[in-house]
């Protein structure tokens, strides 16, 4: 989860200048959602959960600048 999680903010903040703050997703908070989306959702894929997560989080605005390409070699 913790990559997964870790690749959004990739993208979120070369697409978006925006990423979510990690340091409030702890392996409670993300079991706990998982399970409850699941119970709601049991026809869907537990990722959803998380995809469904990243969208609706808070998110932390970073300047254009700080956007990178982590393939990108220099």
């Amino acid at each position: 989860m913790q990559g997964y999680l870790s690749a959004a903010n990739i993208y979120l903040i070369n697409e978006y200048s925006d990423h979510l703050d990690l340091i409030q997703v702890d392996e409670a908070k993300i079991l706990k959602l998982v399970a409850q989306f699941c119970r709601a959702n049991p026809n869907e894929k537990p990722i959803s959960a998380i995809d469904k997560f990243i969208r609706e989080a808070k998110k932390v605005s970073v300047k254009e600048s700080d956007a990178f390409d982590p393939w990108e070699l220099s």
